[in-house]
């Protein structure tokens, strides 16, 4: 399925691609699923992805990046954090802020894998936007995007339940091999060489996303 959903189709954008050397390119990879675990992880860190999306996404920085070395100073690479915002689709085993406001609306049970304190960096959609805009026009690189900030599971539990008014009810499964147990982004490259940093924080965010679905 990744092959189908991910692979064939980026590969095909980038066979395009290769008719249009002179126009700029950003390649939106993934900051939480490349490093592992990780601190706080810088683009230098070491990649070792524990699932099958996050080797998907260092299967094609590598066909990007032929493409960068063969066309200097046309593309950029974006890992961004967990992504949350309005219009977010709903999808099964993606998405922590979207299932979670879901489970808040219809009152179903939430399964949470683990303890609940896997960390994450959360990151609201505007702000991978203009990221987006500043790689654009900034120097080419690779380029971590995210809050720079961790938040647990439970914590982001309990931020839902204050800003919904409504009480989750959670069922605990043992942890999965492939889940990381805590991602925060290390931001300053993307700081310093673009100008660019988050601006919504998280309960911002999740109130703005809550609300799009009323």
């Amino acid at each position: 399925m990744e092959a189908e959903v991910n692979l064939l189709p980026a590969l095909r954008f980038l066979e395009c691609a290769q008719r249009f050397p002179a126009n700029r390119y950003l390649y939106v990879s993934t900051g939480g699923a490349l490093y592992g675990d990780a601190e706080l992880a810088a683009e230098q860190t070491p990649l070792a992805p524990l699932s099958y999306h996050g080797a998907g996404k260092l299967a094609l920085e590598s066909f990007f990046g032929v493409f960068g070395q063969r066309h200097p100073g046309r593309l950029s690479i974006l890992r961004p954090s967990n992504v949350y915002g309005p219009g977010q689709g709903l999808r099964s085993g993606f998405g922590a802020v979207r299932t979670l406001l879901e489970r808040a609306m219809d009152g179903d049970r939430v399964t949470i894998y683990g303890d609940g304190g896997a960390v994450r960096d959360y990151l609201y959609i505007d702000d991978l936007v203009s990221a987006c805009l500043c790689a654009l026009s900034g120097p080419v690189g690779i380029y971590n995007i995210g809050a720079g900030r961790g938040t647990s599971l439970n914590t982001l539990v309990a931020l839902v339940e204050r800003v919904s008014g409504r009480h989750l009810k959670i069922e605990h499964q043992p942890p999965r091999s492939s889940d990381v147990k805590r991602i925060v982004l290390d931001v300053d490259r993307a700081r310093k060489l673009l100008g660019w940093r988050a601006e919504v924080d998280l309960e911002t965010g999740v109130l703005r996303a809550w609300n799009s679905l009323q």
